[in-house]
């Protein structure tokens, strides 16, 4: 059974480049000036799923320890091989005296136009779940909130002005396009498999997943085997690790021991899900 979203890819890493660049955006863009072209996105991934030693070595060179790390080196070792765009700065911190305001995650410049572009990366994971009568998107952690983040985004990371930083890199020119790069999957109750988003600003054609309790989990005789998901593999679903239903309770268990709240399977339609702590929001 082919259980990875990009199944063509032998590399791991570049499963998970491909998950980020090909997958579709959580949110309506309004960013027409910045192209990826898919073809010659897939022609690099393919070119690189022959040889990754590339991308290898320059992930050995960094201390990976979050998976939102992971990805902005991911990107980082994109932009620096992408033709259409020049990289001229990533994780960049932007300063009020000594004290830190901020920081950028890519500024880019157009070959073709010259335009300088800011992108803030943010690869998401989050839950529908209803509370006080309305709905809301959170994280596995609970206090990541969609709405909020989508807002603080908006609002705080893009830059409308140019700070010294970025006027640093850009040889004084201004950034001409600010955008957000938003890729994940959204889950939703396996009770109320069609619910809907409810945010203006959530694309209709996000990706969608499911989720569930272990108390739901055991109840459900339908669900047989699922193959279970270490976080660092979320992105591209390398690595998975077959679980029958005799060993659900146990395997769930011990993982929620040793500290995680939810625990990213796959059934065998394909279909990514959450089995979530029975104590999960709390």
């Amino acid at each position: 059974m082919n259980l990875s979203d990009n199944p063509t890819w032998k590399s791991a890493a570049v499963a998970d480049l491909a998950f980020i660049l090909l997958s579709p955006s959580l949110i309506n863009e309004d960013s027409a000036s910045f192209i990826l072209n898919p073809d010659k996105i897939i022609n690099l991934l393919k070119a690189l799923d022959q040889n990754d030693l590339s991308l290898q070595l320059h992930l050995k060179r960094k201390k990976i320890r979050k998976l939102g790390w992971y990805a902005e080196e991911l990107m980082t070792f994109f932009f620096s091989n992408y033709p259409d765009y020049n990289l001229l700065g990533y994780n960049i911190q932007l300063f009020d005296g000594s004290t830190t305001t901020g920081e950028i995650d890519f500024i880019l410049e157009d070959v073709q136009t010259n335009k300088i572009i800011q992108i803030e990366l943010a690869t998401k994971f989050y839950l529908h779940y209803s509370l006080d009568n309305s709905t809301v998107f959170i994280g596995p952690n609970a206090n990541d909130n969609f709405d909020r983040k989508y807002h603080q985004l908006l609002n705080h990371q893009l830059q409308t002005n140019n700070p010294k930083e970025v006027r640093e890199l850009t040889n004084n020119r201004p950034i001409d396009l600010a955008v957000p790069f938003i890729k994940g999957v959204l889950f939703y109750p396996l009770k109320k498999p069609k619910a809907t988003a409810n945010f203006n600003f959530i694309s209709p054609f996000h990706n969608r997943g499911w989720y569930c309790s272990l108390a739901e989990l055991l109840e459900n005789n339908e669900i047989q085997e699922l193959w279970s998901i270490t976080k660092m593999n979320w992105l591209g679903l390398s690595d998975p690790k077959k679980i029958s239903r005799e060993e659900f309770k146990t395997h769930f268990t011990e993982l929620f021991k040793e500290g995680n709240r939810a625990i990213m399977v796959l059934n065998n339609c394909n279909e990514r899900g959450f089995i979530m702590s029975d104590e999960w929001p709390n």
